[in-house]
């Protein structure tokens, strides 16, 4: 009777089948059986068994049922099984060379039912073999070996992955307690091993990496996974009958119920296209939870706290919010998510470069802010102005004629085809608290020189046509003096132009009218979340009074090449100490005629959005923040993702192409590839001609490798 026999299940594996092969027959314990179940091969997979068979008796091949199913083919083999213990390798996996050797040796030694290893991930695109700890998870089990399921009790099936090959089961154990695979395409494996694991008399372990496991194989039944995407349900749903079956389940209930969750969130990662993620999302939503039991514990019934978190986030945020949240997390749990990225667990998610050290955005210290003297300027308007030579005399006196407070006016006048131009500078020569900047060819640049240029204690900015309302100033200024506040928003009330249509105006009215939020002053984080929340949060930077030291500790202000308010706005709420909304409106904003979309402002809308979205995600790369801040912060970065995508994708391919040049970063570069296959999707859709593209599987690999890697 051999020691092992090794159970291979393969279905037109013949690209890895050589070397998996070549991994048992060369094993250091030599005392094996090698069954093969073929199961409906089209390819060279029964040749290269037969000449494996030809060279080594150790080497049968069985004909399989010809199902599809890993777990039926497996079943074929224990019939026909002779060994001691039974070892499963897929076809396109490979043992090191000790493997069986080491794991038998334990086995024995402790007399034990099932012995477990860990193993690293082989990923077949980058060549890359890493080890990963979740598939023996040694918090969760005892230091001293043997020891029973009992000892693990409600972490017994987050101890270990659901896969059998990393496992060495008793063969007599095995017969007597009837278990076979279920004949599932996807999750064959997890009834078998969990009831297993439950009934065992005997557990060990080693803490050895002792097999590779293959990703990056598209050929394989694991490669594509959108088919049956709920086949694992079927599998958990089967466990917990087992259990029952058996009189388990009240021992087991908790273990079971986390490993429900686990699998859950597990799986909503796992979708290589947005249809299959949003399907499998409302799934989970609509049913699976109530199903498996998950839904009405208390939070501590959880033994994991991501795992809480998760799921309060997936029963409270939409299906989007929460598909970006996942890596704004806080870095211990980013990198708790990282093994299990690596081993095929792909999500899509917010963008960045690298692995840069996590950076804690350290509140700025308040300013003092009583003023030094009766010179001192108290506020520093930004008057932007692009084409608005009517306007902008109106917009410059509202701020010049306010009383009680010293102001001065830095004009930025952005490329005007008019006479913008020549007002200012008429207005400038007559009125020492104007100065006229012209702005360069980077947009970025020419904000952050009118921003150096200014000498208030506040900064403010104003849109030309804009106006603030008569005698608001000086209470504002008092206000954030008396308070301390670093920033301290307002709302603006509107005005249509006679050419605003009416879809425009009922867009626009009221739009920057906001109740007030709760609490008062708070730390600018806080006040993002709270306004996200409420569904007040407006990007316009000439919503806010900041105070002058806090924008100018940016660094720089406004990101190079990402001239976006929402960026700039974003980045003062989470480096303010002290922020407050105000819910008065102070600002009358002009609600002018859109003009029709050229392409070229097509173009620059889509350009505008990929540098916000780029930028945020590397800030949330950067930053340490809480759970509430960071789903807000991943529910701002998918607005402007879902911004871009929008233009994107009706713009040309040269366009697209131009954007992509923007910046070589990896990150950058994910993101373009990203956007450039929402572009043929639509094209497709649209009836532009071609094949349908591939899922997002490929790009969602390039962009978790620029993440990763």
């Amino acid at each position: 009777m051999p020691a092992v026999s090794v159970i291979v299940p393969v279905h037109n594996g013949a690209k890895h089948l050589p070397s998996c092969l070549r991994s048992i027959v060369e094993q250091t314990l030599t005392d094996l059986e090698i069954l093969v179940i073929d199961d409906g091969s089209t390819d060279d997979s029964a040749k290269i068994v037969a000449e494996f068979a030809a060279a080594d008796p150790r080497v049968s091949c069985l004909p399989g049922p010809g199902l599809g199913s890993a777990g039926e083919a497996r079943n074929v083999g224990l019939d026909r099984a002779t060994g001691d213990y039974l070892s499963f390798l897929d076809a396109d996996d490979f043992f090191a060379p000790t493997m069986l050797a080491e794991l038998h040796a334990k086995a024995v030694a402790d007399d034990a039912d099932i012995a477990i290893c860990k193993f690293r991930v082989y990923d077949e695109r980058t060549e890359d073999a890493n080890p990963v700890s979740w598939p023996l998870r040694l918090e969760y089990f005892p230091e001293k070996t043997p020891f029973s399921p009992d000892a693990a009790g409600d972490a017994l099936f987050l101890a270990t992955n659901p896969a059998a090959w990393n496992k060495l089961f008793r063969t007599d154990f095995v017969r007597r307690t009837g278990l076979r695979f279920q004949g599932l395409r996807r999750t064959n494996d997890a009834f078998f091993t969990y009831s297993a694991l439950s009934q065992a008399n005997r557990l060990t372990y080693l803490d050895e990496y002792l097999l590779s496991y293959r990703t990056g194989n598209a050929a394989s039944l694991r490669g594509s996974r959108d088919q049956q995407p709920l086949a694992w349900v079927d599998a958990l749903v089967a466990i917990r009958t087992e259990l029952g079956r058996v009189g388990l389940f009240e021992k087991f209930e908790r273990a079971f119920t986390n490993l429900a969750l686990d699998f859950c969130l597990a799986n909503l990662r796992r979708p290589t296209s947005s249809e299959a993620y949003l399907t499998m999302h409302s799934a989970l939503t609509d049913g699976v939870l109530a199903k498996l039991g998950i839904l009405g514990h208390q939070t501590d019934y959880f033994l994991r706290a991501e795992l809480r978190d998760q799921l309060a986030d997936l029963l409270n945020l939409t299906p989007m919010e929460f598909l970006f949240t996942r890596l704004n997390l806080a870095t211990d749990q980013l990198n708790a998510a990282r093994a299990e990225v690596r081993a095929n667990l792909r999500e899509l998610d917010v963008l960045r470069q690298g692995e840069p050290a996590t950076e804690v955005i350290a509140p700025a210290a308040a300013a003092t802010k009583a003023s030094a003297g009766a010179d001192r300027v108290d506020v520093s308007v930004i008057l932007r102005v692009r084409d608005a030579e009517t306007l902008v005399a109106e917009s410059l006196d509202s701020v010049l004629n306010q009383p009680g407070v010293k102001v001065e006016v830095i004009c930025l006048d952005q490329h005007s085809a008019d006479l913008s131009g020549r007002v200012l500078a008429q207005r400038s020569a007559e009125d020492a608290r104007v100065r006229l900047i012209t702005a360069g060819v980077d947009a970025s640049a020419s904000l952050n020189a009118a921003i150096a240029a200014a000498t208030g204690r506040y900064l403010s900015f104003l849109e030309a046509g804009d106006r603030w309302q008569p005698g608001v100033l000086a209470g504002l200024v008092a206000h954030a003096d008396a308070a301390e506040l670093q920033l301290l928003g307002f709302d603006a009330d509107t005005v249509a132009d006679p050419e605003v249509d009416a879809a425009t105006w009922r867009r626009e009215n009221g739009h920057y009218r906001r109740t007030a939020t709760a609490g008062g002053a708070l730390p600018g984080p806080a006040l993002l979340t709270q306004l996200h929340r409420a569904g007040h949060y407006r990007p316009q930077a000439w919503l806010l009074l900041a105070d002058r030291e806090l924008v100018a500790g940016l660094e720089p202000t406004f990101v190079i090449g990402a001239p976006s308010d929402m960026l700039f706005t974003v980045r003062l709420l989470l480096a303010a100490s002290l922020a407050e909304h105000s819910p008065t409106a102070l600002v009358l904003h002009r609600v002018g005629a859109k003009p029709p979309v050229t392409p070229s402002q097509r173009e620059a809308d889509a350009r505008h959005y990929f540098s916000t979205c780029l930028e945020l995600s590397r800030l949330g790369a950067r930053v340490q923040l809480g759970r509430a801040e960071a789903a807000t912060l991943g529910a701002l970065i998918f607005e402007a993702y879902r911004n871009a995508r929008a233009n994107f994708i009706r713009i040309n391919v040269d366009a697209g192409n131009r954007i992509a040049g923007l910046d070589s970063a990896p990150d950058a570069q994910a993101l373009a590839l990203l956007l450039k296959q929402a572009h043929q999707e639509a094209q497709y859709k649209r009836g532009a001609g071609g094949s349908r593209p591939g899922l997002y599987g490929r790009l969602k690999h390039k962009l978790r490798n620029a993440l990763r890697r």
